[in-house]
């Protein structure tokens, strides 16, 4: 490969792209095995650009290929639909390796405008599987009008979202531009309109920072960079209470000063503080989540529609601890997040409860206990949502959840328990308690005792008092030495 294609904007993004890849694959699972093909040319050049191995047993293990793009959709039909385009020479190629090798290939783009990386898998059950939008059906092969020749085109709705780019990598990706003259990219904010002026942008990004940081930029920022690193630190436990959803609202604010006025010295130290506590706050792993096993079958006692109309079911076992469940693929349909199968590792137990299931060949539910949905919700909530969108939607669910699920709360019933307890410890402590009732009580007992038995006063008192102490619990030898 030559040295002035390496010297090219598309040669330098696409490394980049690569590395964040290949980042992104090995902190989600740290044992897979990235590394690049054995059959490059002498120049480095390959068909694809990793080799992955993963391992799906302890001696087990198989190959699959990677690709990655470095893209942003283009506009097609008149703008109506956002695509993802490539010669079609290189689609064939990419398949005709997958066939001679018998593994998979998986299509990573990095899309800097939509801020993500997506995969798709190049066979007939991924990115070739035809999807109807409209009027149109993706994939279709279009014919150049500038000869470049036939390119596939796939929608962007046959890629699925792995991952947010980490905001140090989206900086890199910005500083390389094609040319001079390449257009300043400014991000919007949240309730940003489509079409907010730029000087409106900006006055509303310092509002952001200010909101979330308490500073006013640039004009707080330390001209030495020793002092301009310990003022990044200073914002940690500013940061430390906000959720990570809003780190992209604070990233887009930060953006859009540093377009009007350069502020790289600061970003370049920023950046990577976000990065890290958001990597802190999300990490994942592959081990799987402890799943406990209830054989004694449960019975469905309840249904709940969620606000977006979603169907929980309650699913009690009883003599058990914990005794109520909702599903999990119900309790995931109801936030539209498929990340919430990794939450057992952080906040609760996966059980598997039998007798549920519909079918015949399968009977058991993975389900998660009603009494730790709040927590689950709440860490999912403040960690792991990157949209405010969907940190919102939580949110809400909360609020309907906190109030539907009352009955099936195990605090509640322990609650009822710590109640009936302390009030049986109130009646043994009130039944504990010697009064003057009792040596009354004594007095007559003696009483009885001397009549029926033909004994004296104080050896009838005697066995009185040993009665009446075994009676209420309490020791009252005292009372039969007062008779010696």
């Amino acid at each position: 490969m030559g040295k002035m294609f390496e010297s090219t904007p598309a040669y330098q993004k696409g490394l980049i792209g690569e590395e964040i890849v290949k980042k992104f694959l090995k902190n989600e699972n740290p044992e897979l095995t990235v590394r690049r093909p054995d059959d490059r040319a002498p120049s480095g050049a390959s068909v694809v650009d990793f080799v992955v191995e993963q391992y799906a047993d302890y001696d087990k293990s198989f190959i699959w290929f990677a690709e990655v793009k470095v893209k942003t959709p283009s506009q097609y039909a008149y703008g109506r639909f956002p695509v993802y385009m490539f010669p079609k020479t290189q689609i064939d190629l990419y398949k005709s390796y997958s066939k001679e090798k018998d593994s998979l290939i998986r299509l990573f783009i990095v899309d800097e405008q939509r801020e993500s990386i997506f995969c798709g898998e190049l066979n007939k059950y991924g990115i070739e599987y035809p999807l109807r939008i409209e009027d149109k059906t993706f994939p279709l092969d279009v014919e150049q009008s500038n000869g470049l020749g036939i390119y596939r085109v796939y929608s962007t709705n046959q890629f699925y979202e792995v991952a947010k780019i980490d905001f140090s990598d989206l900086e890199r990706l910005r500083l390389i531009k094609f040319s001079d003259k390449d257009k300043k990219f400014f991000k919007l904010l949240h309730k940003s309109s489509e079409n907010i002026s730029t000087e409106e942008l900006l006055t509303d990004s310092r509002e952001v920072v200010m909101k979330y940081l308490n500073i006013n930029l640039p004009d707080d920022l330390p001209t030495k960079n020793k002092k301009l690193s310990t003022f990044v630190q200073s914002l940690i436990p500013k940061l430390n209470i906000i959720p990570t959803c809003f780190f992209y609202e604070i990233y887009h604010a930060v953006h859009n000063i540093n377009i009007e006025k350069d502020m790289s010295a600061f970003v370049s130290k920023f950046y990577p503080l976000l990065d890290e506590i958001k990597h802190e706050r999300q990490k994942t792993s592959y081990k799987k989540p402890n799943v406990v096993e209830i054989k004694t079958p449960a019975k469905k006692i309840a249904e709940l529609k969620t606000i977006n109309n979603i169907l929980l079911e309650i699913f009690e076992v009883e003599e058990n601890n914990p005794r109520f469940f909702v599903g999990k693929v119900n309790l995931s349909s109801s936030l539209d997040d498929k990340y919430l199968s990794y939450f057992g590792i952080f906040a609760s137990h996966f059980y598997h409860i039998f007798g549920v299931s519909k079918s015949k060949y399968y009977n058991k539910t993975l389900a998660v206990a009603v009494k730790d949905v709040s927590s689950i919700v709440n860490e999912y909530a403040f960690n792991r949502v990157d949209e405010i969108s969907k940190y919102d939607k939580a949110k809400k669910f909360l609020s309907w959840w906190e109030e539907v699920s009352e009955p099936y709360l195990e605090s509640q019933i322990e609650e009822e328990q710590e109640e009936k307890s302390l009030s049986q410890k109130s009646l043994s402590q009130k039944n504990n308690s010697f009064t003057a009732e009792d040596i009354q009580s004594i007095e007559k007992m003696a009483d009885s005792i001397m009549e029926i038995m033909s004994v004296d006063r104080q050896n009838a008192l005697q066995a009185a008092i040993k009665i009446k102490s075994k009676e209420l619990d309490i020791d009252l030898t005292p009372l039969i030495e007062l008779l010696k």
